[in-house]
């Protein structure tokens, strides 16, 4: 995670807050990597083709 801040779980945050919305874009966010698995918050363009 070089050049990110970790998340921190001991408070309350609102979820669209912690990832940056970009145009035509899908923008990810790792909130917790583990050797037992990732968390990762993802923010998607409606134009970017996900549908």
């Amino acid at each position: 995670m070089a050049g990110q801040e970790p998340f921190c779980f001991s408070r309350v945050a609102s979820l669209a807050s912690l990832v940056d919305y970009q145009k035509d874009a899908i923008v990810s966010k790792t909130l917790l990597r583990t050797p037992s698995g990732h968390i990762v918050l993802f923010a998607f363009d409606v134009r970017s083709g996900t549908q």
